[in-house]
């Protein structure tokens, strides 16, 4: 043996410069487990599989059940006995970036124009869980210019998660997106579909019309048409104009901005003025108009403050007496800061913050209140609502009826009272509630608790159409409300509509 080997080690030199590589890379037999995972890949140790782009040419040997485990697109493009799959539509820095992902749970990109090819990337292999880390990017006044485009690329290609991703994006950050030059390009589709949110984070309506207006001229100047002819601009607009919620506009700004576009027909116009004669607390006595009224969720009520809401599904609010076995009694509802029961009628919902918040107000549905319908008139000048903070009196005050308001009563915390760790709210009505008939003057009066409105019977009366709570994201602010495992009454169902925050 010997022999034979002293043999072969002089032909080996005598006809070879070099000795042959070595097949196994400078493997690093010490590392970590993260930073194993790493080195397979920038190694390629023990690779199976190697991903060829074309056109580039780059080959990345990679390892099969990395790529299989997390993508069932790739796990049926890939076959055992396949040495090299050929990727011709994503380019290999950003197919790269995506490897790496699968294998370590981090992309590490760090600019913003690769973000919108690299969610894209993830969408057609179907592989989950990248946005968060793409998002943080995404976020920044430097990437929300990319967000349009991503958001008309997952409307093209339909994916579903792009869609929905970039939407919430979008409507937190409304008011600066409806005024980008990007907003403008936008497809026709994609517009109709923005407009008609209700989470659109707006000042007031007049913001979403005026963005809509801008379109219709960038439009008219697509097709070549003359945008000063208010015919033309019609036809470019005749859609959209719909999802404009003008009966939300104050009579004054609508007469100022939009009637003197001459957007819209004769019939549309009068309309609305009808309804701008009538006082807000009136106008649902009107048959259905048009025009969605509806209010938008994160309109704001003024300074900073956060709002978070609940959509209710159908055309109105349908409010019940639900039987429940637990919670709390008829009549009120319990919130905490970083856990709020809403036990509403009875439950609880928890309210997750990574900040702490200073309550300004909670807004109820005057809908609650009106036992016999809206053809009464109702007074609420004499409903008490009070707010107990962990057993201590935080705000037991009358209820001021805004009349500009139809749809909301609203409880102001005065001073704002900051939302701890542990610290339960309890809200609670009581007082009288008046009404009479619309051909009456004089009020009657029913005691809200106990009394008709909210006996103690073992039934609750509630909003039972209610959709889950929104969250949103502001000020570096993460909030999410969601119903605790425990609560038997179901999330669609409530007292509480509105909740405005402040950061502490």
């Amino acid at each position: 043996m010997n022999t034979f080997s002293s043999f072969e080690d002089s032909l080996f030199s005598s006809y070879c410069i070099d000795p042959p590589p070595d097949p196994r890379p400078n493997w690093d037999w010490t590392a970590g487990h993260g930073e194993r995972f790493v080195n397979l890949l920038r190694t390629g140790f023990r690779h199976d599989l190697t991903l060829h782009v074309r056109p580039e040419g780059v080959k990345i040997p990679v390892h099969r059940i990395f790529l299989q485990g997390a993508s069932s697109v790739l796990d049926e493009k890939i076959n055992p006995a396949m040495n090299e799959l050929i990727v011709d539509n994503v380019n290999s820095h950003i197919l790269k970036m995506l490897v790496k992902y699968l294998y370590t749970g981090r992309s590490d990109v760090v600019e913003v124009a690769d973000v919108p090819k690299l969610i894209l990337a993830a969408a057609q292999f179907k592989i989950h869980g990248l946005w968060e880390e793409c998002a943080i990017l995404l976020k920044e006044e430097r990437g929300l210019e990319h967000v349009l485009s991503l958001f008309q690329s997952g409307m093209e290609h339909a994916y579903g998660d792009v869609i929905q991703s970039t939407l919430k994006l979008i409507c937190i950050n409304a008011r600066q997106v409806l005024k980008s030059e990007e907003f403008l390009n936008l497809r026709f589709d994609c517009l109709i579909e923005i407009i008609q949110q209700d989470s659109l984070k707006v000042a007031n309506e007049v913001e979403i019309f005026e963005a809509v207006y801008r379109w219709g001229l960038a439009e008219c100047a697509r097709r070549s048409l003359d945008p000063s002819n208010p015919e033309n601009l019609r036809f470019c607009l005749a859609k959209p104009l719909n999802y404009i919620r003008f009966p939300l506009m104050d009579p004054e700004e609508y007469t100022l901005v939009v009637s003197t576009k001459k957007l819209l027909s004769l019939e549309d116009s009068v309309e609305l003025l009808t309804t701008f004669l009538l006082p807000p607390e009136r106008r649902k006595l009107l048959p259905a108009g048009k025009f969605i009224s509806n209010p938008r969720l994160y309109i704001s009520l003024g300074g900073t403050g956060i709002v978070i809401g609940r959509h209710f599904t159908g055309g109105s609010r349908q409010v019940n007496s639900i039987l429940v076995a637990s919670g709390n009694p008829n009549g009120s509802e319990t919130i905490t800061d970083f856990y709020i029961q809403l036990s509403v009628l009875i439950k609880p919902c928890k309210i997750k913050s990574t900040h702490s918040l200073v309550l300004k107000s909670i807004s109820v549905p005057k809908k609650l209140f009106q036992i016999h319908g809206p053809a009464y008139v109702y007074s609420y000048h004499s409903v008490k609502a009070a707010i107990v903070a962990s057993g201590r009196s935080v705000a037991p005050n009358r209820i001021i009826n805004d009349d500009k308001d139809p749809d909301f009563l609203r409880i102001s915390v005065d001073p704002p009272f900051e939302l701890g760790a542990d610290v339960i709210l309890t809200l609670s009505f009581t007082g009288n509630l008046g009404y009479h008939q619309t051909t009456g003057n004089s009020y009657n009066w029913t005691n809200i608790k106990p009394g008709d409105l909210f006996p103690s019977d073992g039934y609750n009366r509630v909003v039972t159409n209610y959709g889950n709570f929104v969250s949103m994201s502001e000020f570096g602010v993460e909030i999410r409300i969601e119903r605790g495992l425990w609560d038997g009454l179901p999330v669609n169902c409530g007292l509480m509509e509105r909740l405005e925050f402040d950061v502490a």
